[in-house]
């Protein structure tokens, strides 16, 4: 069996600059990795998504979260719509559909089934 992956937090933000505020709560709360991308639009955050899935197995995704940031709230609202759209087509287990979302806790391993 194979150690557990290291924390990541990908930081989606529709900002062009990301919030500091954000990185340093994330650090803070214990996050190895922080990958931020800024300008982050429902038409380019699909790819975002299945960059962060698909690199890690099932066992590892609880090491992996997604958090939308940004001054606009009805475009992190869009955003998040297109990410769950992503988890339903990509996020099936033995037991049925399921769908991960990352809590807004930055601290990384935190997932609620919705």
């Amino acid at each position: 069996m194979s150690p557990s992956k290291p924390t990541i937090l990908v930081q989606l933000d529709t900002d062009l600059q990301p919030s500091v505020f954000d990185a340093v709560v994330a650090v803070d709360a214990g996050v190895q990795h922080l990958f931020r991308h800024v300008g982050v639009t429902p038409e380019n955050v699909r790819d975002l998504v299945y960059g962060t899935i698909f690199t890690r197995g099932p066992a590892d995704l609880n090491h992996t979260a997604i958090f939308i940031g940004g001054s606009n709230v009805p475009a992190g609202e869009a955003i998040l719509d297109v990410i769950k759209k992503t988890f339903l087509k990509t996020n099936t287990t033995a037991s049925g559909r399921e769908t991960r979302r990352a809590s807004s806790d930055p601290a990384c391993n935190r997932w609620e089934k919705a």
